[in-house]
């Protein structure tokens, strides 16, 4: 009776394995994820290592092997403060009132092949697009609070192109993968600002010397990834 029971049981999970293998693929999928970015070469040399997130979009096939992928992102690789004291202590006490922030954004589109089922599902895209490097100082009571002003001291935007690799693992029948790969950017020639390019004379003008090289990143990523 047991043995029946056992043959039984094995039968009904291989029929629900099956089932699930079966289930259709989704077309779309859609996630986000936090990055630490990597400035490559000359970049590398004056620029720190940054942080900042992304979102993402795909298009598959019927089969889920292949699709189009979209995505954008932003990554803030150096930054300094400016402090104003308090008022009500005579100057002893200060506090961050406006934040300069060099960074860099994607905007990307290119093709991806991946595996559609399995517990591990490795998948590589290539793409194409636009790189914008900006520094900037936004006045906002909070490093990471709402700007109440803001002034663009310099900016370029260039071509960018490079690969992406990762896995997404499901995270049971929840539709929901936890996505893991890196990215390697090629920005040929830009233009930018690290941090301490932009200095303050004593008459308060500001003045800057925008540096120019390739500009490469390489970026790890951790997120989610929604779709089956």
């Amino acid at each position: 009776m047991t043995k029946q029971m056992l043959a039984a049981a094995f039968v009904l999970s291989a029929g629900a394995a099956q089932a699930e293998d079966a289930r259709p693929v989704d077309r779309f999928l859609w996630g986000g994820a936090v990055q630490v970015g990597q400035p490559r070469g000359a970049f590398g040399d004056a620029a720190d290592t940054g942080v900042g997130a992304l979102v993402h979009a795909t298009v598959r096939t019927r089969g889920g092997v292949l699709g189009w992928r979209v995505e954008g992102g932003w990554l803030v690789y150096g930054s300094d403060s400016l402090g104003a004291p308090v008022p009500g202590t005579r100057g002893r006490v200060t506090n961050d009132v406006a934040f300069t922030e060099n960074s860099v954004g994607h905007a990307v589109a290119g093709p991806v092949l991946m595996a559609s089922r399995g517990p591990v599902r490795p998948y590589a895209s290539a793409f194409a697009g636009v790189s914008y490097f900006e520094t900037a100082t936004e006045l906002r009571p909070r490093r990471l609070g709402p700007a109440f002003a803001r002034d663009t001291h310099f900016d370029d935007t260039v071509l960018t192109y490079g690969a992406t690799a990762g896995v997404l693992v499901p995270l049971g029948r929840s539709g929901v993968s936890l996505d893991l790969g890196a990215r390697y950017a090629r920005n040929h020639d830009a233009r930018y600002l690290v941090e301490g390019d932009v200095r303050e004379a004593a008459d308060g003008a500001l003045s800057f010397d925008p540096r120019r090289s390739d500009a490469d990143v390489l970026d790890f990523r951790v997120g989610v990834t929604i779709g089956r």
